[in-house]
């Protein structure tokens, strides 16, 4: 597994370096990748726990981060579906319009270093 990891830190959108480069603990990535790979490497099976963030950097929207969906669109409540024509329309309009964001989203470097794992035979 050939760095993955740090593959994970590279790879980020300008806003995300800018942020990076204040971070005090960015010095530390390289000593904890390195532990992580140790673990890694003794450890027989792994969990990955990961949510919507993990594909944020394929271009896929999450829905409750600072740009997320829910700060941008209503949630269109069950009832209120169910009882407007209006509704139902502007729900699947959302609906596709989302679907479209993904046509083009590829994995990244998270979604790979797990890919590997599971070749590994660790998760």
């Amino acid at each position: 597994m050939p760095h993955l990891a740090y593959k994970q830190y590279a790879v980020r959108r300008p806003e995300q370096e800018a942020k990076m480069a204040d971070d005090p603990n960015l010095e530390k990535v390289p000593q904890h990748i390195a532990e992580l790979r140790a673990l890694i490497r003794v450890s027989e099976r792994i969990v990955v726990f990961t949510g919507a963030g993990i594909s944020t950097e394929s271009g896929i929207p999450d829905f409750r981060g600072p740009n997320g969906i829910w700060h941008k669109l209503t949630p269109i409540d069950f009832s209120d579906f169910m009882s407007s024509e209006e509704t139902r329309k502007e729900s699947w309009r959302r609906k596709f319009s989302g679907d479209m964001k993904m046509v083009n989203a590829e994995p990244n470097a998270g979604h790979r270093a797990i890919t590997s794992l599971v070749k590994a035979g660790k998760v």
